[in-house]
C-alpha cells in the first residue's frame, strides 16, 4: 500500500496515518476497525511504518475499537519504533509539537 501511495501520490504529500488493524481482508471495500495486531494488516506492518525513516515526521492517529488498550497499544508501538531503528525518532510530548 506504501510503495502504491508513493507510486501514484508522492510520500511527500502525506501528511497523517490513521492507525488501525482491519477486520477484512484488503480490497474489500469494507472499513472495519480491529485493535492493532489483532487483524488482517498485523503487527508488522505497523512496525514497518514506526521503523521507517519516511515517517519519522507523520503524525499518526489511534483509531482502533477498544479505548481500554489504547495505552498499551501505544506502549507497544513506542517499544517498536525504538526496536533496530536506523534514524533518528521525533516523539512530540505535546499537541502543539504535532504541526507539520
Amino acid at each position: 500500500m506504501i510503495a502504491r501511495f508513493d507510486r501514484l501520490i508522492g510520500l511527500e504529500y502525506l501528511r497523517g496515518l490513521h492507525l488501525n488493524d482491519a477486520l477484512s481482508e484488503s480490497g474489500s471495500r469494507r472499513d472495519r476497525h480491529a485493535s492493532l495486531g489483532e487483524g488482517t494488516i498485523g503487527w508488522p506492518t505497523f512496525e514497518y511504518i514506526v521503523q521507517d525513516c519516511r515517517f519519522k515526521r507523520i503524525p499518526l492517529v489511534l483509531e482502533t475499537p477498544d479505548p481500554s488498550i489504547w495505552a498499551d497499544e501505544i506502549a507497544h508501538l513506542h517499544a517498536l519504533t525504538f526496536k533496530n531503528r536506523t534514524c533518528e525518532v521525533y516523539w512530540p510530548k505535546r499537541r502543539d509539537e504535532c504541526s507539520i
